[in-house]
């Protein structure tokens, strides 16, 4: 950072940032410090098993969840007079941008059935992507996916690509969890 020609400043000394820059190192701890006061100020406690999931209990038994990530925050309520009225509250200290119902979140489909007050999780297109993305797409499942009387071949090298294999379980185990 150039200081402008026409401010002082001793020999010796440096500036330090009113605010955290974007793309530093500590900007995204300083982002989640600042959610966290905000959060607690307004009376919503943090998950134990994640931080960045907030809940809150109103005086008529009404729970809101707000889960945070990166920038963006999902409310989550059967009140939906309660997730207006905490939108508003939060407007105060952040920009906050309705957008009406989730439909994805975090690579997941979200299904909304009004009639039975069930959401339902899909990850069929992430898992798409990870058979097209290695190759499989065409792949057809099967029950059992190989003959289990054939006897393997011991061998001295694997035939496959070990690093490619590791991504392809990994990614899928992504899904699983």
């Amino acid at each position: 950072m150039k200081i402008l020609p026409e401010q002082d400043r001793p020999e010796g000394h440096v500036w330090q940032p009113r605010k955290v820059l974007y793309g530093l190192k500590q900007a995204s701890r300083e982002w989640y410090t600042k959610v966290h006061k905000v959060m607690v100020g307004l009376g919503y406690k943090a998950s134990v098993a994640d931080k960045c999931v907030f809940t809150r209990v109103d005086a008529n038994d009404h729970l809101i969840i707000v889960a945070v990530y990166m920038d963006n925050f999902l409310f989550i309520s059967k009140s939906l007079k309660f997730v207006k009225s905490s939108k508003s509250e939060m407007s105060g200290h952040f920009e906050i941008k309705d957008l009406g119902p989730a439909k994805w979140i975090l690579q997941m489909e979200l299904n909304h059935n009004t009639l039975n007050s069930i959401t339902i999780l899909s990850q069929s297109q992430y898992i798409e992507e990870i058979l097209e993305h290695h190759g499989m797409a065409n792949s057809r499942p099967v029950k059992t996916p190989m003959d289990p009387n054939i006897t393997l071949p011991l061998l001295a090298t694997p035939e496959i690509n070990v690093t490619e294999y590791q991504q392809c379980v990994g990614s899928l185990m992504h899904a699983m969890v």
